[in-house]
């Protein structure tokens, strides 16, 4: 009553005001306004009247109605008092026999009639009880969860009654029929004949309802229990496992139906599906798990969009008033934050949640597979369209996230990692190796065309800082990779890091290779150098060699710290084995390059003197001996070199010097010089020596000086691969060989002829040749050697390259690559020393092709 006055008095509320905006819109109306007020007066005070008879009539039809129920409780009463005195006669004529009702059929059928009653009356008070029942059992739901299981029971109680009853509606279908209770009304219209099933179903239609409200509501406490599991399981878990026990009864209760309808179905001769149909039978456990993937949908769904509005919340708290209108949520961490939200429900769900269901309900796999399904559509939109918007470290956060969820998921009992995501993790991964490379290679340039600045150790050897950097460089993105990426993962990063090293080594190398051919055409390549501003000093090149000797020394650390990490299998050590030994081999090539390099710096200066003084007039009328003055030089440079360079490199350098001045004396020998021209061009011209015996000499005491020189290294030449006491003369046999040809002659009966031929291997012929023009021959003589040396060499040897001038006769015979002749001095040449025509420019020019062609 009071909610009915209050929504009139704002109806009335409302009217006035629209009454008075519409009237008094103007000052002169408001002279009205007394009038109108005594009008509105009168009119309140008739409805107060008829509000108070409307009160008046609604109070004493309650009176009235009260007054009904007493009096049908006082006859109800009476007509059970009939019963219990009619039961006591029954129950003492009972005791008496049973003979007593056969002796009186009347009395036996008062009997019966008194159980039919007794038995309809206490149906009628279960039936007019029953909309409190339900109401209690409702409310008890809501007030009492533990008492799901008893409400359920009593709601199936409720289910067979009203199964039972729909039953027998059903077969007072079409049976005796009455007429309608006559009409209050009086309009006299023609009654219609109903049958009793009818006018029952009618009857019983509202408490019918009360039993769907019921079985409703305890489907939906289930599944609230079901869907709200997380918050059930921390208020009680046994509500949970309660809940789950009344979905299993439910489905043997239904079985149970269905087996008794069958079965009476097939008794009376009636339909069978029929009768199943009409037992109301439900699959509560597959609605169950319908709404229970549905109710995970949206849970993930929440999650995500909770965790993204607060990342906008967060941004724009950090934010001023006007630059909040262009606010950018982090959708990025949100999304993973979201994402690992959902792992921390599934690790709870199988700790708590899953526990309380059966197995054969698979909850784990329930779970993971709705949420994977949002999980993947919410991270494949990270880096759908591609990578830019996603930087280094967000895409090895995602990385490191996708990596622990399947490793986590596997852990919570999943037979297999989510494949969405393994393809996912490879995806990035690859993109991430991509980025490691390219950044790898920027860096690793960067430190090796700086400017480099030399430093002298403890032992007095100048270095730079280049292996450090690289190495802090590597081990950056190891201890990365360590922290953030599984093994297999860390493995990738680490071979590509060394691929990296390995193709900046390759590269580092062949422009080492550029400088050293600068180094061995001084004169052409220097206005080159000049031009590019590369110094190349004997400090640097030394600097090299023990930057890169110390860097073999740390890529062998850095491969024993990755074995005590502990982190990585036998197997990929294995493939990280490979790479080290690949990036190792090209440690020592650029060191021994290097190296290499050192010794064409040593021998710029002999270079120099050769080419100024070497086999000139003068040196023939001179008596110093030249390579007294070799030997000087590289003492100096050696006493240097000694503390420079490691010990194993210092003797692979004075080795290399011997054979390579060696090479030089023989090159500049055969390529007998004379004087510059005016445009400072070396002009080669051959010419026979005046005196081949005062030549011999000076050639004996040449080779005299560098037997004296390098007997004082003997220990180094060993450490270096001359192992032998009579290593360094073989070395200088050739000199020997050569010494005798000039003294006797060249002829095919002496032992120095096929030494040389021996020696020189592909040029051999060219040198003998060029030794006979060099002592003065005649033509006539040497064409007649050529000749003889021809079939010499047919019989004797088996040749397999062609020299650049008189052995090329020897192409009637066949190449089988089998080079019996060994070829000491035939390696070091890079274009022949013999072929007068070709001067300095164009060795430059020839060489630059070959390396073009390859």
């Amino acid at each position: 009553m009071a909610g009915t006055i209050s929504k009139l008095d704002a109806e009335a509320f409302e009217k006035a005001s629209k009454i008075i905006k519409k009237k008094f819109c103007e000052q002169v109306q408001l002279d009205d306004l007394p009038e109108l007020r005594n009008d509105y007066k009168k009119k309140l005070s008739s409805l107060e009247l008829q509000l108070s008879g409307m009160v008046q009539v609604k109070l004493d039809g309650v009176k009235r109605s009260m007054d009904v129920i007493q009096t049908a409780n006082d006859q109800m009463v009476a007509v059970r008092g009939e019963f219990e005195g009619m039961y006591e006669l029954c129950r003492k004529a009972g005791e008496q026999g049973k003979v007593l009702f056969d002796a009186y059929p009347r009395l036996k059928l008062i009997n019966r009639a008194r159980k039919n009653l007794e038995r309809t009356l206490k149906e009628v008070t279960y039936y007019a009880n029953l909309p409190a029942r339900v109401d209690h059992l409702v409310g008890l739901l809501e007030k009492q969860p533990m008492q799901l299981r008893q409400v359920y029971l009593e709601g199936q109680q409720l289910e067979l009654w009203r199964d039972e009853l729909l039953r027998e509606l059903k077969v007072q279908q079409g049976s005796k029929t009455m007429a309608p209770p006559p009409s209050t009304s009086g309009t006299g219209g023609p009654s219609r004949v109903v049958s009793v099933g009818d006018r029952m179903q009618a009857t019983f239609g509202i408490h019918l309802e009360e039993v769907k409200k019921l079985l409703d509501a305890i489907r939906k406490k289930i599944f609230d229990n079901i869907s709200n599991c997380f918050e059930i399981v921390q208020l009680d878990p046994r509500i949970l496992t309660s809940t789950l026990e009344i979905v299993d009864m439910h489905a043997a209760f239904q079985k149970q139906k269905a087996t008794r309808a069958r079965e009476r179905a097939e008794k009376n001769s009636e339909d069978v599906e029929e009768a199943v149909a009409l037992s109301l039978l439900e699959d509560l456990r597959a609605d169950l798990m319908s709404k229970l993937k549905q109710r995970v949908d949206d849970r993930a769904s929440v999650m995500f969009a909770q965790t993204q509005a607060e990342a906008i919340a967060k941004e724009a708290s950090v934010t001023t008033a006007g630059e909040a209108s262009h606010v950018q949520p982090d959708v990025f961490a949100a999304t993973l934050g979201a994402a690992t939200r959902i792992l921390v429900d599934l690790n709870y769900l199988k700790a708590e949640v899953a526990p309380c269901f059966p197995d054969d309900y698979m909850v784990m796999d329930t779970f993971r597979m709705q949420y994977e399904q949002c999980l993947v559509k919410e991270i494949c939109k990270l880096y759908q369209g591609g990578f830019s918007k996603l930087d280094q470290g967000e895409l090895l956060q995602l990385m490191e996230w996708l990596d622990y969820y399947n490793q986590a998921i596997v852990h919570l009992g999943a037979r297999t990692p989510c494949s969405e995501f393994v393809q996912a993790l490879s995806v990035c991964l690859q993109e991430y190796l991509v980025r490691v490379r390219i950044q790898m290679t920027e860096w690793f340039t960067n430190i090796l065309n700086r400017v480099q600045e030399v430093a002298v150790n403890s032992a007095g050897q100048p270095i730079t800082s280049t292996p450090e950097d690289f190495f802090n460089i590597i081990h950056l993105q190891v201890l990365v990779a360590l922290s953030k990426l599984s093994a297999d993962n860390m493995c990738a990063v680490i071979v590509v890091c060394l691929n990296v090293i390995k193709t900046i080594l390759e590269e580092t190398l062949t422009a080492l290779r550029d400088k050293k051919l600068a180094l061995a055409f001084p004169t052409t390549m220097a206005r080159e150098r000049q031009r590019e501003g590369d110094p190349i000093t004997l400090e640097m090149m030394c600097a090299t060699v023990n930057d890169y000797d110390r860097l073999q020394e740390k890529i062998q650390e850095f491969r024993e710290e990755l074995g005590l990490m502990g982190k990585l299998s036998e197997e990929h050590l294995v493939m990280v084995d490979a790479a080290v030994d690949h990036v190792l081999d090209g440690f020592v090539s650029i060191a021994d390059e290097a190296n290499s390099g050192c010794t064409q710096l040593v021998l710029e200066d002999v270079r120099e003197a050769f080419a100024e003084e070497l086999f000139t007039v003068e040196w023939e009328d001179s008596v110093d001996v030249m390579m007294q003055k070799v030997a000087m030089t590289f003492h100096d440079y050696y006493s240097d070199l000694s503390v420079w360079l490691p010990p194993f490199y210092f003797a692979r350098l004075v080795k290399e010097c011997l054979e390579k001045v060696m090479a030089l004396y023989l090159f500049f020998f055969f390529r007998r010089g004379g004087a510059k021209g005016k445009d400072e061009k070396a002009v080669l011209k051959s010419r026979p020596f005046a005196d081949p015996l005062v030549v011999a000499q000076k050639l004996r005491n040449d080779r005299e000086a560098m037997a004296i020189f390098f007997d004082d290294y003997e220990e180094q030449l060993r450490i270096a691969g001359l192992r032998e006491p009579a290593a360094l003369e073989l070395q200088l046999a050739v000199l020997d060989h050569i010494v005798d040809l000039f003294e006797g002659g060249v002829t095919l009966e002496t032992d120095a002829t096929d030494a040389l031929l021996r020696e020189f291997g592909p040029w051999g012929l060219d040198a003998l040749l060029a030794i006979s023009f060099l002592r003065g021959d005649k033509d006539k003589t040497r064409l007649d050697l050529k000749e003889r040396l021809n079939r010499h060499c047919a019989r004797t040897f088996r040749p397999t390259l062609r020299g650049a001038g008189g052995q090329a006769d020897l192409s009637n015979f066949p190449d089988d690559g089998a080079a019996e002749a060994p070829r000491n001095f035939s390696a070091r040449f890079l274009l022949s020393p013999f072929d007068s025509e070709v001067d300095a420019e164009a060795i430059v020019i020839g060489v630059k092709r070959l390396k073009a062609k390859k």
